[in-house]
């Protein structure tokens, strides 16, 4: 109640200069930012702000914008220092099924963005037809949607030349995809895979090498007992073929790895 009452003598303040003056409030906020109809002043900026959580960040190339993608379903173009919006892209996907509601847990969008920063990929798993949508940057145009035949993406990558896009899924099931003639090429399981295997909570299990070829995770060699269940601890490293689904080399065994 205090801070809302310190709110409302702030606002009054600010608000005195104009009302005294007998000029019409300006439509516009301090950094020049336009306000909502009917509204006199804000407390505060919309700069670098999304409605929700914001899931991914990149600079783009030259390193004066950067983009983000929020669970609010947009992504936003912003000017780098100032915070200035330069573009918003909605990406609406739909909603689920009436009274279906997904754990939080398991509502954490996937995002890439093409090493020359011209395609951005999201996936969003809470419609009731997942889909991977491909936009423009520059222009905020969709170029493609591909069906993700899952409803629980983890990572996304791109080929260094943007020409192949991999999806993992949550049960460690990778698909590689011709994205612009919406096509899947190939799908494997990563060895070790699985629900226990390809962790939610460990966001940095995943890495595609730069040329696009091979697939590291961290999978557990081994299970260790917690408690009543077995549960896995992610101490192995292990190296995938993109182009066959085959595992290279032997798996390592080590303490348990946080990031790679």
């Amino acid at each position: 109640m205090a801070l809302y009452r310190l709110a409302l003598g702030w606002l009054s303040v600010l608000l005195v200069p104009v009302l005294v003056a007998g000029q019409e409030p300006s439509s516009r906020d301090q950094s020049g930012d336009p306000l909502p109809p009917g509204a006199l002043a804000r407390l505060g900026t919309v700069r670098w702000r999304h409605e929700e959580a914001i899931a991914f960040a990149a600079f783009l190339p030259g390193g004066k914008s950067v983009l983000s993608v929020s669970i609010d379903q947009t992504i936003h173009i912003w000017e780098f220092p100032s915070g200035k919006e330069i573009r918003r892209i909605p990406l609406a996907t739909g909603a689920m099924p009436p009274g279906f509601r997904r754990p939080f847990l398991f509502y954490n969008p996937a995002a890439v963005l093409s090493a020359d920063g011209k395609v951005i990929a999201t996936f969003f798993g809470d419609s009731d037809q997942p889909r991977i949508r491909l936009h423009d940057v520059e222009s905020g145009r969709e170029l493609r949607s591909l069906e993700a035949k899952s409803l629980d993406v983890k990572k996304l990558f791109f080929s260094a030349n943007r020409e192949v896009l991999l999806s993992v899924d949550f049960d460690g099931q990778v698909r590689v995809w011709d994205w612009a003639n919406g096509k899947e090429l190939r799908k494997f399981l990563a060895p070790g895979g699985g629900v226990r295997v390809m962790r939610v909570n460990n966001e940095d299990s995943l890495v595609l090498s730069p040329d696009g070829t091979t697939l590291m995770h961290t999978g557990p060699a081994s299970f260790r007992k917690a408690g009543p269940a077995s549960m896995p601890e992610s101490n192995a490293l292990r190296f995938i073929d993109v182009n066959t689904g085959k595992e290279i080399g032997p798996v390592g065994d080590t303490a348990a790895l946080v990031s790679i």
